[in-house]
């Protein structure tokens, strides 16, 4: 029962760090892609190349993830070369401890887009977007 919390605990963990990185790297890279529809939300000038229609959950979604706590917090190398968590016996509490700062937080951004739309008219590229952003 022990390794079964320790491997959800760190599946939770590893699942939050991806999600941030994933999100970070999504918004950097779509800058410098020619076809990425949403792009002149990063930059106006970038007028996307067709018209497009995005739905709740199938349009643009970005979830970003930070802490002040890394992996290597709740990690840890075995004498093996796995690794475990800081649940195990063989993790000293007072190493956890000491790699915990005196308040920890994990800061959340949301951006979900509800509604949106681009079409070429009017003498240019004309946007419409309702979103609902949570920080």
């Amino acid at each position: 029962m022990k390794h079964i919390k320790a491997y959800i605990a760190a599946a939770m963990i590893g699942f939050t760090g991806v999600m941030s990185v994933s999100a970070q790297n999504a918004l950097r890279t779509g800058y410098f892609l020619e076809g990425y529809t949403y792009r002149h939300m990063l930059n106006p000038a970038f007028a996307p190349e067709r018209s497009y229609v995005a739905f709740p959950a199938l349009g643009n979604i970005n979830l970003n993830l930070t802490s002040n706590v890394g992996l290597s917090t709740f990690l840890y190398p075995t004498k093996n070369g796995e690794l475990t968590t800081f649940m195990s016996p063989d993790v000293k509490a007072s190493k956890f401890l000491g790699k915990l700062k005196s308040v920890n937080h994990i800061d959340q951004n949301l951006d979900l887009m509800i509604l949106s739309f681009g079409f070429r008219g009017f003498g240019g590229y004309n946007t419409f977007t309702l979103s609902s952003r949570t920080a």
